[in-house]
């Protein structure tokens, strides 16, 4: 589907997540129901936000470990060492703790870009 609307499509690129884009890029046309692109935009993050929310999604949990590895590492200021190899641990290498920072980032900038849409008076389907 496209998006013409000039807002939407700043907030996308600054939502910047994958799954999001694809699930507004792949929508068919004819199911839109005649809403515009901002209460379409939405309705799919208010979908984003859920899964986020919802216990048992994967998102949920991969947004659950991201904290704990940031919580655990002090927001990847403290990197526990495997005392034998002198070596970051499995699950706590700079790879990982950029990637849990890079999710709990992507749902605080979903959360806030929603929350500037309820403001407005605009709400999702979802959440």
């Amino acid at each position: 589907m496209k998006i013409t609307d000039k807002r939407v499509k700043r907030w996308l690129k600054a939502i910047n997540c994958l799954e999001l884009d694809e699930r507004i890029e792949e929508y068919p046309e004819d199911e839109r129901e005649g809403r515009s692109d901002i209460q379409f935009f939405a309705d799919e993050l208010s979908y984003a936000l859920e899964n986020y929310n919802e216990e048992g999604h994967c998102w949920n949990e991969d947004l659950e470990e991201s904290r704990r590895i940031l919580r655990e590492t002090k927001n990847g200021k403290c990197i526990p060492l495997d005392p034998r190899t002198l070596k970051p641990k499995y699950g706590y290498r700079p790879h990982d703790i950029a990637s849990a920072k890079s999710t709990v980032n992507e749902y605080r900038r979903m959360l806030y870009r929603y929350e500037q849409l309820q403001k407005e008076g605009i709400t999702g389907a979802w959440f």
